[in-house]
């Protein structure tokens, strides 16, 4: 993947994992909430960025990291660009 790839994937969901509570320290992952193999795209409302653990979680639809509940993360984030 090439750095401006990365930099529009970073541009979709802030630098922090954003499950409630979550205060990993360490660089994010960008995950899918619709997967590729579905047909999910990297576009805005369908990524949200997650730690490694939660990636893992979010991978296996488990809980806290079931995908409605990030829909409903992602849907919650302030109606503005995402600049971090």
């Amino acid at each position: 993947m090439g750095a401006t790839s990365r930099q529009r994937r970073a541009a979709l969901s802030p630098a922090h994992c954003e499950v409630p509570g979550c205060d990993w320290p360490h660089p994010i992952q960008r995950h899918r909430i619709e997967p590729g193999r579905d047909g999910g795209k990297y576009r805005k409302g369908n990524v949200i960025s997650l730690c490694p653990n939660h990636h893992w979680l979010a991978d296996r639809d488990m809980t806290p990291c079931e995908a409605e509940a990030l829909l409903l993360i992602v849907a919650a984030r302030p109606n503005k660009e995402v600049t971090e």
